[in-house]
């Protein structure tokens, strides 16, 4: 019980993670500072009390992921680093995170400076596996935008997002 943020902060550049208890005072804790770090933060929690945020890493040019377990420390890893000019603008992305009952945790992602909107997905105890969404060439309509990311109770993956008007998928993440 309490409240969880989840935040960039933009003099420091930095990602940072606070959390107040019922009738508590916020704690705030940095949560990864190496780097430029991108603005566009999401948060989920999971059933065994764990914390995960996604970020991107402008230095780097990647999509960044973080996991606290209950009482534990934050660990980061570069979970997607640009490699193709579909994925140009990685390091700008806007993600939005999820996680399933089974502990899997799901990222969505808009690379900034092109119009590819991707999915990445990660079992528990497994590996990280990437998957386009969407990718629309020159002079189609950009879209992705504010990508917003949600694992049902059965485990289906919705993403919705904006680009000419609302458009939504369902992802199957095997």
């Amino acid at each position: 019980q309490g409240v969880h943020i989840a935040y960039g902060d933009a003099d420091r550049h930095n990602v940072k993670y606070g959390y107040r208890p019922l009738g508590g005072n916020f704690g705030i804790e940095t949560v990864d500072a190496t780097g430029v770090l991108g603005m566009d933060v999401s948060l989920a929690l999971d059933a065994w009390g764990g914390v995960h945020v996604s970020y991107s890493d402008r230095s780097n040019r990647a999509v960044k992921y973080a996991y606290r377990p209950s009482g534990g420390a934050f660990t980061t890893q570069s979970v997607l680093v640009y490699s193709s000019p579909r994925e140009q603008g990685v390091g700008d992305a806007q993600t939005s995170l999820g996680v399933d009952g089974a502990g899997g945790v799901h990222i969505g992602y808009l690379a900034s400076s092109s119009t590819l909107l991707g999915y990445l997905y990660r079992p528990a105890g497994g590996s990280w596996r990437r998957q386009e969404v969407h990718f629309w060439g020159p002079g189609q309509c950009s879209t992705g935008l504010d990508n917003s990311l949600l694992v049902d109770a059965n485990g289906t993956v919705h993403v919705s997002h904006e680009g000419c008007g609302l458009l939504y998928s369902d992802l199957a993440c095997q």
